[in-house]
């Protein structure tokens, strides 16, 4: 079944959220956008961002359900890093971004993007009126999700160091924003640097960035028991929490339970 195309909704703040995707997770960008959307009094307009990968097809595919979706190609996105991020000054974040595509969320959103970026994972549902991610485009601030664990792939203390300042634990990059920080493109190429030359290469290391970004933020954060990440199956089939994020063992909720909860509300307000 098809998931009906969304009606556009009354205007409210100029309300945007940030995604990396393309043709490999346009169907899990979609439906957790569609999520959010039908809960909100007012328009959100999701702004897709090239993973390499985005191509006409899945542009289409999304713009049917979505027709005010924005995407940045990744011409664009090139042309902002040779400006902003040229390969002879920023090898380790060139070379890494290359290699680790997790990376691009952090790097491609913020280096194209002039707003205040709200950034959200596609591997996430919302099932519960989000009185925390709505009031945020009232009024824009600093705030993550809180993850089960600390994961950053780092030592916490190796971290610290080179942050200068107390990294905040359990920071899960599914959904995120930093305020109205302007990023210090010369420090973060130091610390990506030096995470490889002492550790190598991480899963992690984007969420390892991310927290050290947060170090010096007042940041509010998303209580864990209403944005949960990793699920369990109980949770997973029942659906309580107001935001599901789906990683690791947890995906298998997302693909049992999770998608067709939406497409089953979607499908009857459409009808």
């Amino acid at each position: 079944m098809d998931m009906p195309a969304l009606i556009e909704p009354r205007l409210g703040p100029q309300a945007k959220v940030n995604f990396l995707s393309g043709s490999r997770f346009w169907h899990q960008t979609l439906f957790c956008m569609v999520s959010l959307q039908i809960l909100s009094p007012f328009k959100i307009t999701p702004v897709v961002f090239d993973d390499g990968s985005l191509d006409q097809d899945t542009k289409t595919n999304l713009s049917r359900v979505i027709p005010w979706i924005q995407f940045i190609d990744a011409s664009l996105i090139e042309s902002r890093l040779d400006s902003v991020l040229p390969n002879g000054a920023f090898p380790s974040l060139r070379q890494r971004r290359r290699d680790y595509i997790h990376l691009r969320k952090l790097i491609d959103i913020h280096v194209c993007s002039t707003d205040t970026c709200l950034i959200m994972d596609s591997d996430m549902l919302f099932f519960r009126y989000p009185h925390a991610v709505l009031e945020w485009f009232e009024s824009p601030h600093a705030l993550y999700m809180q993850d089960v664990s600390t994961a950053y792939g780092y030592p916490l203390d190796f971290l610290n160091e080179l942050a200068g300042a107390t990294v905040p634990e359990r920071l899960n990059v599914g959904l995120y924003s930093l305020g109205n920080l302007e990023l210090e493109w010369d420090q973060l190429e130091f610390w990506c640097r030096r995470q490889l030359d002492a550790y190598g290469p991480s899963y992690f290391q984007e969420q390892a960035l991310t927290a050290m970004l947060f170090a010096k933020l007042s940041a509010k954060l998303l209580p864990r028991r209403r944005y949960i990440v990793q699920p369990d199956l109980r949770e997973g089939r029942a659906q309580t929490a107001v935001l599901h994020h789906y990683v690791a063992q947890s995906k298998r909720s997302y693909f049992q339970y999770g998608w067709r909860r939406i497409l089953e509300e979607r499908t009857n307000m459409a009808g």
